[in-house]
């Protein structure tokens, strides 16, 4: 078993502005949580999604719901917020991920 299949999740991909946005989420089924082996998960879904990390932006809705930015920086993944405020909704995620990251 890889440590992909640790945890439990779903992904899809959304093509809603310049760059897809990978959505994962955390199933929370019992078993490891995405948070703790988010390299492995952004490596596997990528792979299945034939994308780079770096050509798509990538949300993670947590175990309560809530959805963050991931980002690989120097071959580790780390987690942004995507607004001052909790996001609970998909739709605005992406919004969200789409409008910080195309500030750089």
């Amino acid at each position: 078993m890889s440590r992909a299949d640790l945890p439990d999740y779903a992904y899809h991909v959304r093509k809603d502005g310049s760059k897809p946005v990978i959505v994962i989420e955390d199933l929370n089924m019992g078993r490891m949580s995405v948070t703790n082996n988010i390299e492995a998960v952004v490596e596997a879904v990528c792979a299945a999604a034939q994308l780079f990390p770096n050509k798509a932006e990538i949300i993670y809705r947590d175990s309560e719901g809530e959805y963050d930015g991931v980002y690989e920086h120097g071959g580790t993944m780390h987690f942004y917020s995507l607004a001052r405020r909790r996001i609970t909704d998909e739709n605005a995620a992406v919004a969200a991920a789409l409008l910080d990251r195309s500030c750089e």
